[in-house]
């Protein structure tokens, strides 16, 4: 009877593992006999309806009555069949069975309409799982759903809503901000909005969330939701307060070391203006006053020979004090600090153009500036203007000197061989130059910039920011 019985019937033990089947439940499942022997029955049933069989199984175990269950088959096909169960219990001192009666249903069910709540589950974890908090708003700004790390913030901050923000507008929560945040509150409701109404893509704000005890700051981007129905939007809060914190480490590290680096400019100048006064007043008086000894020395009851000498100590006495008055006009020029910047620099310019054989030019039309400035100018064209003589071999070097809309602005151009910027070596020397002048303009809160075309001579320009007494 059991084998000729023309449905299936099946035979499990306590564990759900099958002890015996008749043709007609292998014919059913559509395998082997032997690939089903000793296998666990519920390993036939699909995922989503296998909760359900081994409720079922458990009902038959604690019942001595009939008991039946609907569940799906597992097939690889696009199709999947119901299966009828109607199982009981045959227990013994010996041993204890179940007995199951199984049939196919008339109704059929799609693949993926079985797998659409397990992939629903399978989303809802993977937004749970992401490290930043999330909630999906329709079309009115109201929160249709948040994961599981908007709800965590909600209760580690006590914001006191059983609900978190669940069908309330979240428009209106930003509209209704008050005090240091209603800045930032309403600016992320305008966001929201803008993306709703299709008018951007993306908006992404920045803002701080300070508590008493922590200082943590936030990125909110808000994007829309790519899907059937009516216009959504997904809310994203991501903590940044890592990030802020090395920037601000970062630019602590940048303030001090600009400060240093001003220190040491400002003690490098007041060095420089020092050994220059030391070496025009004491090592030049002193050279002027041999100079001046030597000339008596040098009368005519001195032989021939003994004036010779006398010449030529001249000779080395002028060239040396000379190189004495150049090398203290090189470490600070004294009409810098008496007679301004203008003067300085018109002065240096007569001076290289007369050493170089070149023509330099300085056009400038500017009132008394701060020492700091003057000599951050002077520098920065002393520098230039020595590049382009010594590796420009320039003819013509224009230096152009004013003020426009409280900035200083420096242009230098010379028609030197130029170089591509981008091949030069790290040893050339302009590097240092270029490095030292950028620096410098950095430094006063300014721009630099450089151009420069093989054969076609550079161009540099730096704009720094006026102090407000300076017009």
């Amino acid at each position: 009877m059991f084998d000729f019985a023309p449905i299936g019937y099946f035979v499990l033990d306590r564990d759900g593992a099958i002890l015996q089947v008749n043709p007609a439940g292998v014919a059913l499942l559509g395998q082997d006999r032997f690939n089903l022997i000793d296998r666990r029955f519920e390993r036939l049933v699909s995922a989503a309806t296998r909760p359900r069989f081994n409720a079922f199984l458990n009902r038959v175990w604690a019942s001595a009555s009939r008991e039946t269950c609907e569940v799906i088959l597992a097939t690889h096909g696009s199709l999947r069949y119901y299966l009828h169960l109607t199982g009981m219990a045959v227990i013994s001192d010996a041993d204890q069975r179940c007995r199951l009666a199984v049939t196919r249903s008339a109704r059929r069910h799609r693949a993926d309409q079985e797998e659409a709540p397990t992939a629903a589950q399978f989303l809802g974890s993977v937004v749970d799982s992401l490290p930043l908090h999330l909630a999906i708003l329709d079309e009115s700004g109201t929160i249709l759903a948040v994961n599981a790390r908007w709800k965590q913030y909600a209760d580690e901050n006590a914001l006191g809503d059983p609900h978190y923000g669940l069908n309330q507008s979240y428009l209106a929560i930003c509209d209704a901000v008050e005090g240091s945040m209603s800045a930032e509150a309403k600016a992320a409701a305008d966001g929201i909005r803008a993306v709703l109404a299709w008018a951007t893509d993306e908006f992404i704000l920045e803002y701080p969330c300070h508590s008493p005890d922590h200082r943590r700051w936030f990125l909110l981007r808000v994007t829309p939701f790519l899907g059937p129905g009516s216009a959504r939007v997904i809310v994203q809060h991501v903590d940044i307060t890592e990030r802020k914190q090395a920037e601000e480490l970062w630019q602590e590290s940048s303030r001090h070391l600009q400060m240093l680096s001003r220190r040491l400019l400002s003690v490098q100048e007041e060095e420089r203006r020092a050994l220059a006064r030391e070496l025009h007043d004491d090592f030049g008086q002193q050279l002027a006053a041999l100079k001046l000894n030597l000339g008596l020395l040098n009368n005519s009851s001195m032989d021939a020979v003994g004036r010779r000498r006398i010449a030529d100590c001249l000779e080395i006495v002028n060239h040396t004090l000379e190189r004495v008055r150049d090398t203290a006009l090189n470490l600070r020029p004294a009409m810098l600090d008496d007679l301004g910047l203008s003067a300085a620099l018109h002065w240096y310019a007569r001076r290289q153009a007369e050493r170089a054989g070149c023509l330099i030019e300085v056009r400038d039309c500017v009132p008394s500036l701060t020492p700091d400035l003057d000599t951050a100018v002077f520098r920065i064209v002393q520098e230039a203007v020595n590049n382009a003589i010594q590796h420009g071999a320039a003819h013509t070097i224009i230096i152009v000197v004013a003020i426009s809309d409280q900035q200083l602005l420096l242009k230098i151009r010379d028609d030197g061989v130029g170089f591509a910027p981008e091949m030069k070596s790290a040893q050339d020397h302009r590097c240092m130059g270029l490095s030292n002048m950028r620096e410098r303009v950095e430094l006063l809160g300014g721009q630099f910039a450089l151009a420069s075309w093989l054969g076609g001579g550079t161009v540099i320009e730096v704009s720094i920011p006026l102090p407000e007494n300076i017009t």
